[in-house]
């Protein structure tokens, strides 16, 4: 089984990561990410994306949130580019656990 980019090529999919994360503050707080296999077993890209408490005011919808995915799934195309399917799960900051106990460490 031929492994897929994202697994091979951690270092520079994290730079890439990085640069999107920079490039989408101040609309998000945090972008982190997890590779692993969706329940159907297919290689995948976790993103846990942190909003400012304040986004829920902002669009109560959370319409923005779909922007933001798209956003992502386009500067690093995870299929196309890494050969694995993304998943995105968002989290306001004030109920984002692992981010305040990395803030105390």
């Amino acid at each position: 089984m031929v492994l897929p980019a994202a697994f091979v090529r951690q270092s520079e999919l994290a730079k890439e990561i990085d640069h999107v994360r920079q490039g989408l503050r101040p609309e998000i707080v945090d972008l982190r990410y997890s590779l692993g296999e969706d329940h159907t077993g297919d290689p995948s890209i976790f993103f846990d994306i942190v909003l400012p408490d304040n986004a829920i005011d902002n669009d109560p919808t959370l319409r923005r949130s779909r922007h933001l995915q798209d956003d992502i799934e386009q500067a690093l195309r995870p299929l196309e580019n890494w050969g694995v399917l993304p998943y995105c799960t968002f989290v306001l900051l004030s109920h984002d656990v692992a981010f305040r106990e990395k803030k105390v460490a």
